[in-house]
């Protein structure tokens, strides 16, 4: 439970009995986001909302004395603003059956009321990612009572799920919570600083009449959690569009956020000796930008698109993706494919090569033909989007999207094969599973283990999850991520 503008604390223990048969209201959020995505929400939400749900195999509490179940705890994503764990879309039943482990989801604070940087105020605003800590925390006290084992977490996410798996990899308070950890989709986006934080709760002081209050805490405090979520939208659009779809989230905090990834890796700092499974869509940013670009935009506007951006590489930009026949009249899909490398393809391999230093590292694209995840007028076009992996892995994908797909199945089973068995044994393979995962490695030259044939080099190797064909696939995108990571991915 929380106060609001304030860490949540573990509640009280009871002794009577609860009834734990429905799921708890999701947190306050602005509607406008189920509205678009009804699948990823419930019906009800309110402000105390820090719930969270345990899905354990058949016979789990059976076993409890003796075998203990390994476990996976997941972070919903959202942009840090919207969802929850109850929804439909994270029922982790059938995932906790078939690959024989333990399933945790859990409800975090989003938007201003989990990540809101108070002017004035010196204590942290990140309560959304240490809400998720004690989740974390409450895993290590209470899993056994399900049969799990403390001692064999797994911390995952999707999207800004993800993103906030890897600042709970780099904090002392966090790390030790958990062995191992898979991050799909994070999005490459720098956390903000502090100052950069505060212009954003400037607005939203203002919106609620607190920015002339002495007392701008006990102010918001007295507003109702549906005011600020509503009013924490109504601001001015960020000079940046990218902060337009994650306004809020992490920042620097100055206490255990002290810096963001990327200044972090470069100075080779250590992430803590944990294996990671790394995910991305072979078309990660294509929805999101038929979201923000709702008219086709012609060929004589890339300037003035990428220049709300990064205006400084914008003709670099033009040289590496302009280089074959375009649409004049549209080109969407290019900016698609120039973001979907910029913020998650290419990130994700820096983080793999930084991380691959001291931890197994394994990668994965996914690029199955979409199953209109979400309800929404834009279409991936038999393309695979963000978070289209997810159903895959969740095993239910005809109770969320009502798309059948002839595939589903037998590409689920190897998705589930491959991250149970991480989760049970900190290696995606085993022998049930082909083709082999190899490990990702910087290295050119391959080993006796990784040769399957003739082959020009063993660097970067990505497994391609697809059905009927599943394959690894080496140097992926690697003239495009070298463009990057020579750029840099911090945002001006």
């Amino acid at each position: 439970r929380a106060t609001k503008f304030s860490k949540s604390v573990s509640v009280q223990p009871w002794t009577d009995i609860k009834s734990a048969e429905q799921y708890g209201p999701q947190c306050t959020q602005p509607l406008v986001f189920c509205q678009s995505a009804p699948s990823s929400c419930n019906t009800e939400m309110s402000e105390d909302c820090l719930t969270l749900n345990v899905y354990t195999p058949p016979r789990a509490k059976s076993k409890a004395r003796g075998h203990k179940y390994s476990v996976l705890v997941w972070i919903h994503g959202g942009f840090y603003q919207a969802y929850t764990a109850g929804s439909p879309y994270f029922n982790g039943l059938a995932l906790a059956s078939a690959a024989r482990i333990i399933v945790v989801t859990f409800n975090y604070r989003l938007g201003a009321l989990g990540f809101l940087k108070i002017p004035g105020v010196e204590t942290t605003g990140n309560y959304g990612f240490y809400d998720q800590r004690l989740a974390l925390q409450w895993v290590q006290d209470n899993i056994h009572y399900f049969g799990g084992n403390p001692n064999e977490v797994t911390v995952g996410g999707e999207s800004a799920g993800a993103h906030a798996t890897l600042y709970h990899m780099m904090t002392a308070g966090s790390k030790c919570l958990f062995q191992r950890a898979i991050a799909l989709s994070p999005p490459g986006v720098e956390v903000p600083t502090a100052a950069v934080a505060s212009k954003t709760a400037d607005y939203l002081l203002k919106n609620l009449d607190c920015d002339t209050s002495e007392n701008k805490l006990s102010c918001l405090r007295g507003k109702t959690a549906e005011d600020i979520a509503t009013q924490s939208i109504l601001l001015p659009a960020p000079d940046n569009f990218l902060h337009r779809v994650m306004r809020y989230g992490i920042y620097i905090d100055g206490l255990e956020i002290t810096e963001g990834f990327y200044d972090q890796s470069n100075r080779d700092r250590k992430f803590g000796d944990k294996p990671v499974i790394i995910g991305t869509a072979a078309f990660d940013a294509l929805r999101f930008v038929y979201r923000l670009l709702l008219q086709p935009v012609p060929l004589t506007y890339f300037s003035a698109v990428f220049g709300q951006w990064r205006p400084a590489i914008t003709m670099k930009t033009q040289d590496v993706y302009l280089t074959s026949p375009v649409s004049a009249s549209d080109i969407r899909p290019e900016i698609s494919e120039v973001l979907t490398d910029a913020i998650f393809t290419c990130p994700a391999r820096f983080f793999a090569d930084r991380l691959a230093k001291e931890n197994n590292v394994w990668i994965y694209v996914f690029n199955q033909p979409n199953l209109d995840t979400y309800t929404s007028p834009v279409s991936c076009e038999d393309r695979s989007c963000h978070v289209d992996d997810i159903p895959y892995l969740f095993r239910h994908p005809d109770e969320v999207t009502g798309v059948e797909d002839s595939y589903f199945k037998q590409l689920s089973d190897l998705m589930v094969s491959y991250i149970g068995s991480f989760v049970r044994t900190a290696n995606p393979n085993s022998r049930r599973v082909s083709p082999k995962w190899i490990k990702y490695n910087t290295n050119p030259y391959c080993t006796i283990e990784e040769q399957e044939g003739w082959v020009p080099s063993c660097k970067h190797p990505f497994l391609e999850l697809r059905y009927p064909d599943p394959r690894i696939v080496r140097d992926f995108r690697d003239d495009r991520c070298d463009f990057w990571d020579s750029i840099g991915y911090k945002q001006e």
